[in-house]
């Protein structure tokens, strides 16, 4: 469901993954067994889009994001 979401958000523009000149629209994630890696431009709309994405996939899925064990890397800004 959460690969679902982002998809469309990155096919609808409402976010942009990173290399776009490889990958049509850019990687927005990889999944795998049981974690997700996000991957969005550095800017102030993808990072406020991805959040109201994982917000929308709690609520929809019940599921509850543990922030608390998730990790940011920021690449590329001074």
């Amino acid at each position: 469901m959460l690969s679902e979401l982002l998809n469309r958000a990155s096919d609808t523009g409402l976010i942009t993954g990173l290399v776009p000149h490889l990958v049509e629209g850019g990687l927005t994630h990889l999944p795998y067994a049981d974690e997700t890696i996000l991957f969005v431009e550095n800017t102030e709309n993808n990072i406020v889009m991805l959040k109201f994405i994982l917000f929308c996939y709690e609520e929809m899925s019940g599921m509850r994001i543990n922030y608390s064990k998730s990790e940011v890397f920021v690449v590329g800004v001074d």
